[in-house]
């Protein structure tokens, strides 16, 4: 059948039926909109996908803009999330509700449904607008755009947005989904008998337990991980919930933990039970994004690059409060993962003072060097060892 599709058959209505089943987005639905639909569909119809998809994604990046982002193999949706964060910190640098600016904005939103042939939905749309404007200028804003108005913090892609510090109830959400987890499980997962974990022993946690918590609990705020930085004390307490799954409860009260957590994060090799901790898992994703921002090019470093580096090397630009979250995570993780990038010297792209193309650290460390990014000194090819690189 699969074969007979692709040489130009028409695949039969019983195998392109689609059973759709509709997953609650909040807790008391009201609308269709608040449901979002799962297609079960038949075998044959999705080996028919699998291997278009296949086919297709070879060339895919080459049809698909840089501003388009999400389901594309490289261009993962979180840098969405990240570039939208960083409009959001500069929301008070936007217009200030004037009938011109509005209309500039209205122009705007539909010469993109003209390119890009979507509609732009209006129930999903919303306009953000200081406490202290008069609900006089909020109406007449909400008449003119015809969407809703909100408050800080904004949901988006399953990530708070919010102006300011950082706040711990903007991420409790996040850990209430991991309660309403656990209470569709058993809470008892210990096991009677007792089974020898690494160098420990009494009563130790049984298997499935621990692959419940290592397979689903953990990963659940992962995403989340991967986009923000929530407080500590937001991932002290997931963790305390998964401790509190695994050694189970008596009588509504939790039993006695006789291992602490951040022993259980160790390996197994060192006696733990092999799940990261939450914290280090939110350090490495930091890594990762100052990796990302370095060595790829996209819409999300590139605008980072003009917003903060456009004038000073990345690896030289000081921190500072009034950057945004994102760009301060980045900093945080510059200094260790910075010298371990290694250039490659061949493709011109790397600065000669301030990148790592020795393998050595950069060169910069040893000198007064120059740190604007307007410095011409580029490496093309170098010798190293007798032998020339380029």
């Amino acid at each position: 059948m699969v074969t007979a599709v692709f040489n130009g058959k028409q695949m039969p209505k019983y195998f392109t039926n689609t059973c759709l089943i509709l997953i609650l987005k909040v807790d008391s639905p009201q609308e269709f909109s608040e449901f979002r639909p799962i297609s079960l569909s038949n075998v044959t119809q999705k080996i028919v996908s699998k291997v278009m998809n296949n086919r297709i994604s070879k060339i895919i990046t080459k049809l698909i803009s840089q501003n388009q982002s999400g389901f594309v193999k490289g261009k993962p949706i979180g840098e969405n999330v990240l570039l939208a964060q960083e409009l959001i910190h500069d929301l008070k640098k936007y217009n200030k509700g004037k009938s011109h600016t509005l209309k500039l904005v209205l122009d705007c939103l539909k010469n993109y449904e003209k390119a890009s042939g979507q509609i732009i939905n209006k129930e999903k749309s919303c306009f953000l607008m200081d406490s202290n404007i008069s609900n006089n200028r909020i109406n007449i804003v909400s008449q003119y755009l015809q969407v809703q108005r909100k408050e800080f913090p904004i949901n988006y892609l399953g990530c708070p947005f919010f102006q300011g510090r950082e706040k711990i109830e903007y991420f409790t959400q996040s850990a209430t989904k991991i309660l309403k987890k656990l209470g569709t499980w058993h809470c008892n997962m210990l096991s009677k008998r007792g089974k020898k974990l690494g160098t420990w022993h009494c009563n130790m946690l049984s298997t499935l337990g621990i692959e419940l918590v290592a397979s689903t609990l953990a990963t659940m705020p992962v995403y989340l991980l991967s986009i923000c930085q929530p407080p500590k004390s937001i991932c002290q307490q997931m963790e305390k919930n998964f401790a509190s799954f695994l050694w189970g409860t008596a009588d509504c009260k939790n039993k006695h933990h006789w291992v602490a957590w951040r022993k259980m994060c160790y390996p197994t090799e060192e006696g733990g039970i092999g799940i990261r901790s939450l914290q280090s898992v939110s350090n490495n994703f930091g890594a990762k994004l100052w990796w990302s921002y370095r060595t790829k090019k996209s819409l999300w470093s590139d605008f980072l690059n003009a917003k903060y580096t456009r004038r000073i090397q990345p690896v030289a630009k000081k921190w500072s409060y009034t950057q945004s979250h994102c760009w301060r995570r980045l900093m945080k993780s510059r200094d260790k993962v910075d010298q371990l990038i290694l250039w490659k010297v061949n493709k011109g792209n790397s600065s000669f003072w301030w990148d790592n193309w020795t393998g050595q650290g950069r060169l910069a460390q040893y000198g007064n060097a120059n740190t604007s990014v307007t410095e011409k000194c580029q490496i093309t090819s170098s010798m190293m060892g007798g032998i020339l690189l380029n």
